[in-house]
């Protein structure tokens, strides 16, 4: 429920909030060995820290990380969370592997592949890119 609320304070505006609420889910997600929800935190807290210091550095190793963790653990979410870290630090790399993430799951999504191509366009439309 955290991550989902730090995602609600970031489309609110609500920057301070978003970090720490995904803070917070990091930390339990790490004292409880939860790997998925640990890594939507990272990315989510990454994304609320880009968007509230409009401009200033992040750690990009770190989110690289925590995107992977994703990837390699809720690739369903991937392509999502990746989208939006790349629209929120503007950081074509990150919109480049967004894109892939999508692909694939696009290249095995069998007859609904067309339909989830044009909902992975909207939301990327909706982003930005």
């Amino acid at each position: 429920m955290g991550v989902q609320q730090a995602r609600f304070a970031i489309l609110v505006g609500d920057h301070d909030r978003a970090v720490d609420l995904a803070e917070r889910v990091v930390r339990d997600a790490a004292e409880r060995g939860a790997r998925r929800h640990g890594a939507m935190a990272a990315a989510a807290a990454a994304a609320a820290q880009a968007r509230a210091q409009a401009g200033a550095a992040i750690d990009h190793d770190a989110v690289d990380g925590a995107l992977m963790e994703l990837e390699g653990c809720a690739s369903l979410e991937a392509w999502r969370v990746t989208a939006e870290v790349a629209a929120a630090a503007n950081v074509d790399r990150w919109w480049r592997d967004a894109e892939r993430r999508a692909g694939a799951l696009i290249a095995n999504a069998g007859e609904h592949g067309e339909t989830l191509r044009r909902f992975v366009g909207a939301t990327f439309t909706t982003l930005g890119r």
